[in-house]
């Protein structure tokens, strides 16, 4: 694992002018709040712009576990 202070640097085609960066975070795949139709719209979007970075941030699943605030019987 990367320390949290170590940058990641990624190298953009020079054709670009400029790139547009998209922040995912807590997508909490699981979650009954999770919304999958947004995040399928989202994911196109992002897939269909060939100028789209994404950065995922935070918990991408809804993971419970026995002890956690999280209920593992309703997942």
């Amino acid at each position: 694992m990367r320390s949290d202070f170590e940058p990641i640097i990624v190298s953009t085609p020079w054709e670009n002018e400029s790139i547009k960066l998209f922040c995912l975070h807590d997508i909490h795949k699981g979650s009954k709040q999770h919304d999958d139709k947004k995040y399928a719209a989202v994911k196109r979007m992002i897939l269909s712009d060939p100028t789209a970075y994404c950065v995922i941030i935070g918990d991408m699943i809804e993971n419970a576990i026995p002890g956690s605030k999280s209920d593992v019987f309703y997942q």
